[in-house]
Parts: structure tokens; C-alpha cells; sequence
């Protein structure tokens, strides 16, 4: 994983943590891929996702279920 996107996807996870909204962190770092290459996030766990953009982090969701 490239460093931005590494450290993005750990701003995400303590902006999470901040929030009392804890997971694992691939969801985190498929997120911040996502945002670094201007991807859209197609995602079987569309609840975690959407807390991440609710933080602010723009990204469209796409729930794949």
C-alpha cells in the first residue's frame, strides 16, 4: 500500500476510534485506497463504509448484497 493511502487509512481508523466506532482495519484501508485513487467502494459491509463517509471522508457507496 502506498504511504498516503497508509496514512489515511489510519486518520480513518483513530477518527473512528475517536467516535467509539472500532472494527478491523482492512475496512479502513480498502476505504483509503478507495479515496486515494478517486475509486468508488463497492462493499459487501455497507454499515462499517458508511460510518466512514459520515466522518467526512467523501467516497459513493455501493452495496454489493
Amino acid at each position: 500500500m502506498k504511504a498516503r493511502a497508509a496514512e489515511l487509512a489510519g486518520r480513518i481508523t483513530g477518527d473512528l476510534g475517536r467516535t467509539g466506532q472500532t472494527f478491523g482495519m482492512a475496512d479502513p484501508i480498502i476505504a483509503a485506497i478507495a479515496l486515494e485513487h478517486n475509486l468508488e467502494l463497492v462493499t459487501g459491509n455497507f454499515a462499517h463504509c458508511q460510518r466512514i463517509v459520515q466522518l467526512g471522508y467523501p467516497r459513493t457507496l455501493i452495496n454489493r448484497r
